[in-house]
């Protein structure tokens, strides 16, 4: 069972969870990363699963830290859920290989640096769950959107 924060009126949620005795953030990962191989089983179709941002790269604040997924394979159309798995949120998004190259070029264009950066941090660092073969390609994706933003970035008169 997981222990929520206590946040009294005059304490922000940032003191509350540094300060409130609560379940230790390695248990509650743990948690997080059981549930993500739960919901990766629910979808035998994706070809590749992979879980990014703070569960992937361990860095949650605590049980309300939700689960980001991408499910890679032959979907009809892209398909956004949330998902309630063992009690965790899943944000699980569905993508073919060549909707989730419009989705990198789509999101690379919209962030500004610092927040492409994050974002590109994530997305290199993800949990694999499921494809590590098609994963291959999926890093592929990732580094020529990269270098196709950064060539035409570097190409524009600032």
């Amino acid at each position: 069972m997981v222990t929520p924060y206590v946040i009294a009126k005059d304490v922000g949620l940032t003191q509350a969870i540094h300060t409130t005795s609560t379940t230790p953030l390695p248990k509650i990962l743990k948690r997080k990363r059981a549930a993500a191989k739960k919901a990766c089983k629910k979808f035998p179709e994706a070809e590749s699963v992979f879980v990014y941002g703070s569960v992937a790269l361990g860095d949650i604040l605590g049980f309300f830290s939700d689960i980001d997924m991408f499910f890679l394979g032959n979907f009809k159309e892209k398909r956004n859920f949330l998902l309630k798995v063992a009690g965790e949120p899943v944000v699980a998004t569905f993508h073919t290989f060549e909707s989730f190259r419009t989705y990198l070029k789509r999101e690379v264009r919209y962030y500004d640096f610092d927040e492409r950066s994050s974002l590109y941090y994530c997305l290199l660092h993800p949990l694999i769950l499921k494809g590590k073969n098609s994963f291959k390609l999926y890093q592929k994706l990732l580094s020529t959107e990269i270098d196709n933003f950064f060539s035409y970035y570097n190409s524009e008169e600032l």
